[in-house]
């Protein structure tokens, strides 16, 4: 056993610097993400002539909660809520919060690749991108989380996306 001739509360105080920086890191890195996703998501919505979304706090800190579950299990499965909702994982390299953003939102993006604007409507290849993309969807909020090289983001919707019926009026040709 190791015995420490600092007095306790200087180890206290150093603990609680070290934990102060971590969630200021984390914050920033936090910052840093949703400020890029917001950007991204807004980018893409422009080619498709959608408006602007809007940052909301609220759909942001249950993206950022359900992320954090999903890195802690290494699952990746929808919730069930009254939003749209895009999931992403990458296992195997390490992110700095901008390109963790766009390699979540452009991959879903990618997906345009095979939508069919004769032929509108859902398809499990296209989902992502159609929600990005949603006319209707107003506001948007997003989650980031990460164990050992496990990341996974969570991107939240409001008003939802992907209605049945309603693809030809909200997924426009770029």
């Amino acid at each position: 056993m190791i015995r420490s001739k600092a007095p306790a509360a200087l180890v206290a105080a150093c603990i609680t610097f070290i934990a102060a920086s971590a969630t200021a890191r984390d914050a920033a890195y936090t910052a840093a993400f949703n400020a890029r996703s917001l950007a991204l998501h807004n980018q893409h919505r422009a080619q498709h002539h959608a408006p602007p979304l809007s940052l909301d706090n609220a759909l942001a800190r249950g993206a950022q909660s359900y992320a954090e579950k999903l890195a802690a299990s290494g699952t990746l499965a929808h919730s069930r809520g009254n939003y749209g909702e895009n999931l992403y994982m990458s296992v195997g390299r390490s992110f700095d919060a901008e390109a963790l953003a766009d390699a979540a939102v452009n991959g879903w993006y990618n997906e345009s690749r095979s939508y069919n604007y004769k032929r509108p409507g859902f398809s499990m290849q296209t989902g992502h991108f159609t929600q990005v993309v949603w006319k209707g969807t107003t506001k948007v909020g997003c989650g980031a989380a990460w164990r050992s090289t496990r990341y996974v983001v969570v991107c939240r919707y409001a008003p939802a996306g992907n209605e049945l019926d309603a693809f030809d009026r909200n997924v426009l040709r770029p």
